[in-house]
């Protein structure tokens, strides 16, 4: 198993950076709306102020947040890095109970797994993954005819101007 948490110090880096981010960033927008700048006019509209608190709390939102959860893989990093060096306390031991009564007899016949598809994987998942599928073939679809529209618009403009250019003789003065 990788220790992902041993990177915890990118993950308070990044969301204590997040946090100053929305801090000035609330702050500058202050700073323009609250100077008269006249080639500045688009925050002047209470929308602007309701932009600006809504951009502040996204940062200081996601950037506490990855604060918490660098905390939380700090303990957990140095839990297992306690444990890798021998201290019996740091990590519990697991408990696995085992019923021999429960344990099939592979003497008799071969060992089977003891899980079968259930109804929500067969009737739920299933379909689930269809509507996907279809959602995700119309928008490929949609984003190649918005590719492709223009360019056929553009060769059927060309070639108007071909036909209407050879009909008056291919440009050498030849009338039909």
């Amino acid at each position: 198993m990788r220790d992902r948490d041993r990177w915890w110090w990118w993950l308070l880096s990044s969301g204590l950076a997040l946090c100053v981010v929305g801090v000035v960033a609330l702050y500058v927008g202050l700073q323009i709306t609250a100077t008269n700048n006249p080639s500045f006019t688009g925050f002047t509209s209470d929308d602007s102020w309701q932009l600006m608190g809504l951009v502040m709390l996204i940062f200081l939102g996601i950037g506490v947040t990855f604060v918490v959860m660098a905390v939380q893989a700090r303990g957990r990093h140095r839990r297992r890095l306690a444990a890798l060096q021998g201290e019996a306390s740091a990590m519990p031991l697991a408990q696995i109970r085992v019923e021999p009564a429960l344990a099939p007899d592979v003497a008799e016949q071969p060992l089977r797994p003891l899980w079968r598809t259930g109804a929500v994987t067969r009737f739920g998942y299933g379909p689930l993954l269809g509507i996907y599928a279809v959602l995700a073939l119309l928008s490929v679809g949609l984003t190649f005819v918005t590719l492709v529209v223009p360019l056929l618009q553009t060769v059927s403009k060309l070639r108007h101007r071909c036909v209407v250019w050879c009909s008056v003789g291919c440009g050498r003065g030849i009338t039909p």
